[in-house]
This record gives structure tokens, C-alpha cells and sequence, in this order.
């Protein structure tokens, strides 16, 4: 007998396929850290504005693939603040 080998254009079938993991977020924190870019982004020009929400994107290009955002909110926080230092 000859057994069939799966070609790859077969499905997988559901129950063997990994589910995705939870996203993991402290909305407490991301709300913190969403008044703090507020509050220190108040007095800034344009291209200030522009530098701080180029380097924020890039943090979360960075962790885009991260299901527990924990390290990303971290390093936004980081971010903001040295973003303070360099005004």
C-alpha cells in the first residue's frame, strides 16, 4: 500500500494549527504614558512633534511582533523622557 503524503497545497487542519497567543497590554500604563506624551508635547513645534512621533513609531515597529507589549510601553516611556533631555 502507498500512503498519500500531504502536498502543500492541502489545509492543515484547524485542531493541529498553534493558536495565536493573547495580546498583553496594561491599559493603566498606555494610559499614563498617553498623558505624559500629551503633557510634554504641549509646548513643541512642528518638527519637534515630528522627531517624537518618528522615534515612537519606531519603537513600535520594533515590537510589532511582541504579544505582551509590556517592553514596548517601557521603551516608549524611555523614550519620552530622553526625548525631554535633547530639547
Amino acid at each position: 500500500m502507498e500512503q498519500s503524503k500531504p502536498t502543500s497545497l492541502e489545509q492543515v487542519p484547524e485542531e493541529l494549527s498553534d493558536p495565536l497567543p493573547s495580546v498583553v497590554v496594561d491599559h493603566d500604563r498606555l494610559k499614563k504614558l498617553l498623558d505624559l506624551v500629551v503633557k510634554k508635547s504641549n509646548n513643541l513645534s512642528v518638527d519637534q512633534l515630528e522627531r517624537l512621533y518618528s522615534l515612537l513609531s519606531q519603537c513600535i515597529y520594533r515590537h510589532r511582533r511582541d504579544y505582551d507589549k509590556s517592553r514596548l510601553i517601557e521603551e516608549m516611556e524611555r523614550t519620552v523622557h530622553v526625548f525631554e533631555t535633547f530639547l
